[in-house]
């Protein structure tokens, strides 16, 4: 549904880079221009000044004349060529400013806004790193725009100025490296186009090589690594991965080849007929030597701007596509925040599910898929209600917290909080309604409090951060680090900072959860890396740390959700029993006979 047509951002695309650019450095736009009379002064006055001494030197001029006029023109050559250096090397040092400082922003931003069902899309993420290329190098990319740009007017420029010269010549010179520069430049598109064309697999070998290099670099990887020896098989995938992108390459390369071979002929038998005609002429009349310095110079000079002139059509084009790139992604939906005013829920909450129904929707080789995950379900919570969301792998219990948390959206029916669709919702309030902790929610690389309180509240509270520390049983750990609450994480980042277990970390988001204090408390495997005592310490801790707040707890252990008001045993996107612990056991379902499986490793669990 939000996959462009091919060429919709093109223009559209730069009117908005160019607008961006302005906003941030307005006399960059300007440069080109400036680039673009600078360079073609200087190229003029290059072959003006010989021009000068020779006719000067054949006609034996006085000393003094030439010498006058020749400084003059020196002065001229030397403001020129300073004028132009200085305006392209500020043209590189906007470019670069603007891709580090701004793009880059734009694109980490945007990432963060983008709307969840687009970010794990394979078509989302493919946009994501295309955008990511057209960005990702101080060389090539959108970086190069404003050059590019001022190469194309330069070559626009110069063109026509050596093209009045040559004129006075001959019109059917003009017309003669006018042909083959439609033939170079035909050439160029097709070569262009034909690269384009490998642009999504070259993303797509891309982000398995990003994967490959920035995945396996961990602590927790290393340890499998090591323990495993699967230093050979990833290197096995890396030399895969590697090879399909160097075929890639080379296929580009190929073409790019081709482009050489042909522009380079071209050139050859355009420069050899127009230097034929031009010692025919000077032997056939009463042209000076200077004249002949100065029209050889201008032939020259029209093949130089012809090759230059494709040469920056093909560049600008491949810009323009980079540009394509990254506009497309910026064109992504976020968030919907259009037309909703902010809401506010009086708390207790009560939450309802209503046929919610959710499928993910996935590309194939014969098309779009939809894999069905969550069918009808209906579910009413109320205030203070603690509810355990158990099952097999793949009952849709991940999928069934992510809809609740509004970061996917039902296909169908509708999601109630205190009777309000979240539909109405603006993300960020409704967002506010959930403390959660996921089972791959994130330590950040910054102090311990910073990764607690996270600027959630609009005055950090450092009581209220220690009482959640204490809760989550955190509190005794972080007194004996010697900077305390102001360690840093992770060791990778400070020298004085700490590693947290994989049970203190689990701690730690328990803590960041309390501390937002939300109205809904949603806990996704939070104790899978704690060991079973551990984490029955911790449940029974639940009942006061979830006093009048609806709780979601999804486990693998049924024995630690049996405090809970219900529990809903998943099967298949829908619920397949519910009921208290005592209830489903008297049942003898599905949840037994699983719940009896676990109790023969837990000899502490009393049935």
């Amino acid at each position: 549904m939000y996959i462009k047509e091919k060429n919709q951002a093109g223009g559209k695309g730069l009117l908005f880079l160019f607008q961006t650019m302005g906003q941030y450095k307005w006399y960059s736009l300007v440069l080109p221009y400036l680039a673009c009379i600078s360079q073609v002064s200087q190229s003029l006055v290059l072959i003006i000044l010989p021009k000068f001494v020779l006719d000067a030197v054949s006609t034996s001029q006085e000393f003094e004349y030439l010498a006058t006029r020749t400084i003059v023109i020196g002065i001229g050559l030397i403001a020129t060529t300073l004028l132009n250096l200085v305006v392209h090397n500020e043209i590189d040092k906007c470019s670069q400013m603007f891709l580090f400082q701004k793009l880059t922003t734009m694109w980490q931003r945007k990432t963060i806004r983008l709307d969840y069902n687009v970010f794990i899309s394979s078509q989302g993420k493919l946009h994501m790193e295309k955008a990511r290329q057209a960005i990702c190098s101080p060389n090539f990319g959108i970086v190069n725009l404003l050059s590019r740009e001022a190469g194309l007017l330069e070559a626009c420029a110069g063109l026509v100025t050596y093209c009045v010269l040559v004129g006075y010549l001959h019109p059917l010179i003009l017309v003669f490296l006018s042909v083959f520069f439609l033939i170079e430049l035909t050439v160029a598109i097709k070569i262009e186009n034909k690269k384009q064309d490998f642009k999504e697999e070259k993303a797509r070998a891309d982000r398995r090589l990003n994967y490959i290099a920035y995945g396996t670099r961990g602590m927790e990887e290393a340890k499998d690594i090591r323990i495993f020896s699967i230093g050979a098989m990833l290197k096995k995938i890396t030399r895969d991965v590697i090879e399909d992108k160097v075929r890639i390459e080379t296929r580009v390369q190929k073409w790019q080849l081709v482009y050489s071979a042909v522009s380079c002929f071209l050139i050859l038998v355009r420069d050899s007929g127009a230097y034929i005609f031009l010692i025919y002429r000077y032997l056939s009349s009463g042209m000076t030597i200077g004249d002949f310095s100065l029209y050889f110079a201008a032939i020259t000079g029209i093949g130089m701007w012809l090759t230059k002139l494709s040469a920056a059509i093909s560049g600008w084009r491949e810009s323009c596509n980079y540009v394509k790139d990254f506009y497309d992604f910026i064109l992504l939906p976020e968030d919907d925040t259009k037309d909703k005013a902010r809401m506010d829920i009086d708390v207790p909450a009560t939450i309802e599910l209503k046929d919610v129904s959710f499928s993910y929707k996935v590309q194939t080789e014969d098309g779009k898929k939809e894999i069905p995950i969550i069918c009808d379900f209906n579910l009413r919570v109320e205030a203070g209600e603690k509810i355990a969301i158990v099952g097999v792998n793949g009952a849709g219990k991940s999928t069934l917290i992510k809809l609740l948390c509004g970061m996917l959206t039902p296909d169908k029916g509708e999601i109630l909080v205190n009777g309000i669709c979240s539909k109405s919702f603006p993300p960020k309030e409704y967002y506010k309604l959930f403390s959660a902790v996921f089972q791959s929610s994130q330590i950040l690389p910054v102090s311990i409090a910073d990764n607690i309180m996270l600027n959630i509240k609009p005055e950090n509270d450092k009581q209220a951060m220690w009482e959640c520390i204490k809760k989550a049983g955190l509190e005794e750990k972080i007194k004996s680090l010697s900077k305390k609450e102001n360690t840093c994480l992770l060791k990778q980042v400070s020298e004085e900072g700490t590693q947290l277990s994989g049970g203190q970390e689990q701690r730690l988001l328990l803590a960041r959860a309390l501390y937002k204090d939300a109205p809904i408390l949603v806990l996704d495997e939070p104790t899978a890396a704690l060991d079973p005592i551990s984490e029955n310490e911790i449940y029974e801790k639940y009942h006061d740390l979830t006093k009048d707040k609806i709780s979601f707890f999804v486990s693998h252990r049924l024995a630690s959700t049996r405090f809970c008001d219900r529990i809903i045993f998943m099967e298949d996107g829908n619920i397949a029993e519910m009921g208290t612990h005592e209830e489903l056991i008297r049942k003898n379902g599905k949840y037994a006979d699983m719940f009896r499986v676990q109790s023969e490793y837990y000899q502490e669990v009393v049935v």
